[in-house]
């Protein structure tokens, strides 16, 4: 979304004529508010890219871990279970640049345990994405982005049952792209996308008893009885997220990104300088929540 002004021009005086020294000056005088508006607007704001980040699976890749009837995140490499062709993934993790948190005073608002440092609307994300297929066949694949906050980082897991059958937690962006051979596909996680999983974040965080049914693309966040009582007041801005390529079976792909941050707080360290930001150190593995007795 952009912002912008629109300047409508002076009615004609009678006649049609229009007074030489009027117009003149009403068009000085809506540049001068059209300037005013616009540095107004764009005082505190940091509109910069990163990246490129990449991810690729190609003929050495190691089958990510699975554990016949458990679970576990896909990072390290293992052999696969018996019955499947191997679940291959790779994985980035994107860390916003973020000057140091400052000192907060007041009181943390429900369900955060501290004061928040900024919102979902101070600071916004987008990710533009491109992925090639190296293979002259089709290959289908998914895309999976997780994000995080400063209090947890949304960590689902994949199980693998004694048939060999997978049952993988739903991500809060789980998209099943089909790369034509030898091709490939553009795509874009969008800034509201990214505001949708930071409002995701909060709702889980307040006590949602299904983690899934808030991830779920199709859930109507704000009129669905399992999500809307636990909408909190304010949302937490995202301080980063896990980029993921599933491929059930061998493939040879490659993943190029390119992340725009639009800072409307300063919350971006300089150009050039190094930023001290982390994940959160608790991970959230999603679990829907047994009604008590």
């Amino acid at each position: 979304m952009t912002d912008g002004a629109r300047l409508r021009e002076d009615a004609p005086g009678p006649g049609g004529a229009r007074p030489r020294s009027l117009l003149g000056s009403g068009i000085l005088m809506g540049a001068l508010l059209m300037f005013g508006v616009l540095s107004c607007s764009s005082a505190n704001k940091d509109n910069r890219t990163f990246g490129p980040y990449t991810l690729a699976i190609s003929e050495t890749t190691k089958p990510a871990l699975a554990t016949p009837g458990g679970g576990a995140p896909l990072v390290d490499p293992a052999d696969p279970p018996a019955g499947i062709d191997g679940i291959y993934q790779v994985q980035t993790s994107v860390i916003v640049p973020l000057i140091d948190r400052p000192a907060i005073e007041g009181a943390a608002v429900k369900p955060y345990p501290r004061p928040i440092w900024y919102t979902s609307a101070d600071l916004r994300l987008q990710l533009t994405y491109v992925i090639t297929n190296l293979e002259d066949k089709p290959r289908s694949i998914e895309l999976l982005v997780d994000g995080w906050n400063e209090f947890i980082r949304y960590t689902p897991l994949v199980t693998i049952d004694d048939e060999g059958n997978v049952n993988a937690d739903r991500s809060m962006v789980d998209r099943r792209i089909l790369l034509p051979a030898k091709g490939r596909v553009v795509g874009t996680v969008s800034f509201d996308d990214f505001e949708r999983m930071a409002l995701e974040l909060g709702i889980i965080m307040n006590g949602a008893p299904n983690p899934f049914h808030v991830v779920e693309p199709h859930t109507e966040i704000f009129t669905d009885i399992q999500t809307k009582p636990f909408i909190p007041t304010v949302t937490a801005g995202l301080t980063g997220f896990d980029l993921n390529v599933r491929s059930l079976g061998p493939a040879k792909l490659a993943l190029e990104a390119t992340l725009e941050v639009d800072d409307r707080k300063s919350l971006l360290v300089a150009e050039g300088e190094t930023s001290g930001a982390r994940p959160p150190g608790k991970r959230y593995n999603p679990v829907v929540a047994t009604p008590a007795p």
